[in-house]
């Protein structure tokens, strides 16, 4: 159960002084592409979908993974971002004129994994070996609540990526968070 869960997780994280952790921001996860309804980016299906703002919220996320993975390119000794499967999400036309505008970055981004530094998944032993933990947006199996949770009691900072809000609304956990005390936005 949960219970038990959490109480090994937060004994993990007691485990390893924080001062003696990695100093660099820590991220393992996938770099998806979003489909169609019925298959893959050449359905009518995804064209419908992106014609008419559908499935933006997730298309930002991968951006988001995109460049925390290129930061790790850039600062590799204040971050340790790596995606662990091959992506290509679709190029941004211009954002005066793209359907999803309000979720895209702002910055500029790589456009694909190629040359990006990747990883292999990581157990919650990898995760206390660090002293922030980065939280990004995008698809976690169960919910965005449920990868926060591991997060937590490892003993490490929780770092938010700064974005658009997942899925257009606030998460139900949302009014319990406090900048500063349970999350830093970076």
């Amino acid at each position: 159960d949960w219970g038990r869960e959490y109480d090994t997780l937060y004994a993990l994280g007691n485990k390893k002084v924080w001062r003696n952790r990695d100093k660099r921001a820590f991220w393992r996860g996938t770099i998806g592409q979003l489909t169609g309804g019925k298959g893959d980016r050449s359905t009518g299906d995804y064209i419908h979908d992106l014609n008419h703002g559908m499935g933006c919220r997730h298309e930002s996320g991968n951006y988001a993974r995109l460049q925390g993975c290129g930061l790790t390119s850039a600062y590799p000794k204040q971050f340790d971002v790596k995606w662990v499967r091959h992506c290509t999400p679709r190029p941004i036309k211009s954002l005066r004129n793209d359907n999803c505008r309000d979720v895209l970055p702002r910055k500029s981004y790589p456009v694909t994994c190629a040359g990006l530094p990747s990883g292999h998944y990581a157990s919650h032993t990898t995760y206390v070996q660090y002293q922030y933990l980065l939280d990004m947006p995008g698809s976690t199996t169960g919910s965005y609540s449920w990868n926060l949770n591991h997060l937590w009691p490892m003993g490490s900072v929780v770092l938010f990526w700064a974005g658009p809000l997942i899925n257009g609304s606030a998460q139900w956990y949302t009014p319990a968070l406090e900048e500063g005390r349970t999350h830093v936005t970076i």
